[in-house]
């Protein structure tokens, strides 16, 4: 699965963790923003209907993007960090798996 993060258009760089959740099964796969507002997952994900919102990074798990001008998270509506309230729904298939997220305003 791989993928970018836009919001008003424009890729997000901030510290956050894209997460893929199983509501069902359980199976789950995440992802670090990389500086683009991309990432890719490493794991596979069976196919299956699943969730996707966001989670902030935690400080020891983000790469060292000093030179990358960071984002508040602020800019982001509270019903993306959370599973239950996320609209992002997502049908993996086999295979690689393209999404993008955007945040409108």
């Amino acid at each position: 699965m791989e993928g970018q993060l836009t919001v008003n258009g424009e890729a997000y760089q901030g510290d956050v963790r894209v997460i893929l959740l199983d509501m069902i099964t359980g199976a789950a796969a995440a992802a670090y923003l990389d500086e683009t507002g991309s990432f890719a997952t490493d794991d596979r994900l069976p196919p299956g209907e699943y969730v996707v919102f966001l989670s902030p990074a935690m400080a020891e798990d983000v790469p060292d993007r000093s030179k990358a001008p960071k984002k508040s998270q602020a800019s982001i509506p509270g019903k993306y960090w959370n599973e239950a309230s996320s609209p992002w729904k997502l049908k993996v298939e086999e295979g690689m798996n393209q999404l993008e997220l955007a945040v409108g305003k």
